[in-house]
């Protein structure tokens, strides 16, 4: 049987133990709340946006020897951020199927190349305004005429599609001709080597944009064709890619981006690298 001083020492330590759980567990004030330091306020602060980036003929060409960088998406953010008053530190070169983490893990604060808007990419990411529209198509042996004129002849069975890994061109060939096979190159690999899987009979077609096959058909003349089918394949808008839920961050790169339209500075950055106007600077044509 207890005694009462006993009584009253456990009554005592139970009081005790309820105090501190009343004021342990109360809900935390807004000062005392540690908030997540937002792309915008981290840009703001440093003075600079850090840009992974991805090489790709005439968006973002790297020197071999020097580690100079130019192009579309090169010249972009650099009059973005001149506008802005801040600077570019291009930080990571990553491929198109890593570069979500990146963002997400706050590796850096804009994927700084030549990005199609997805619906995919969508539900993890965010994009600014597209700056120019651009456009796929499929490319073959010049001696191969399966696919003249038949594009239903490219999903089938004994046809084999070369892309990179995580890049859009595979997304579209699983989604469009799901009955191919499917070749998946690194996602680093050069681009120029999925053109030589076809010319060397690896594979059969190849997804690409008209920049990326000149880049490989000019020096490369009498190897492959496009296939014609009177128009292009797919239309894309492409973007810059930046994490999602970051509102005030992508306002601003928006209001950059459609100051620049208007003002003439992205058509300067347009003539500069695309003279043959392969890409549609103003909307997509349909």
């Amino acid at each position: 049987m207890k005694t009462m001083p006993n009584i009253l020492l456990t009554c005592l330590v139970a009081v005790i133990a309820s105090l501190a759980t009343v004021h342990f567990s109360k809900p935390q004030n807004a000062s005392e709340i540690a908030t997540e330091e937002s792309v915008y306020d981290r840009v703001i602060k440093s003075g600079k946006i850090r840009c992974g980036y991805l090489e790709s003929p005439v968006f973002l060409n790297v020197n071999p020897n020097t580690g100079e960088k130019s192009g579309i998406a090169f010249d972009l953010m650099n009059q973005i951020a001149k506008n802005l008053g801040l600077s570019v530190e291009w930080t990571e070169e990553v491929g198109r199927a890593n570069f979500i983490e990146g963002l997400k893990q706050d590796r850096f604060d804009a994927y700084c190349t030549a990005i199609t808007m997805t619906a995919e990419r969508s539900r993890e990411i965010d994009f600014i305004e597209p700056y120019v529209y651009d456009t796929f198509d499929l490319y073959a042996r010049i001696d191969d005429a399966r696919f003249d004129k038949n594009i239903t002849r490219v999903n089938s069975k004994d046809i084999k599609i070369v892309a990179l890994e995580g890049d859009i061109m595979a997304r579209i060939a699983g989604k469009f001709f799901p009955e191919a096979q499917l070749i998946q190159l690194p996602q680093l690999t050069p681009e120029s080597d999925q053109f030589l899987h076809v010319e060397t009979n690896k594979a059969d077609i190849v997804i690409s944009t008209p920049h990326i096959a000149a880049a490989y058909l000019d020096h490369n003349q009498g190897k492959l064709k496009k296939i014609d089918f009177g128009k292009p394949f797919i239309y894309a808008n492409t973007s810059i890619g930046i994490k999602g839920d970051q509102y005030r961050f992508k306002r601003m790169l928006d209001a950059t981006v459609a100051e620049m339209k208007a003002n003439g500075q992205l058509d300067k950055i347009l003539d500069k690298h695309d003279p043959k106007r392969y890409l549609n600077r103003s909307s997509l044509p349909f």
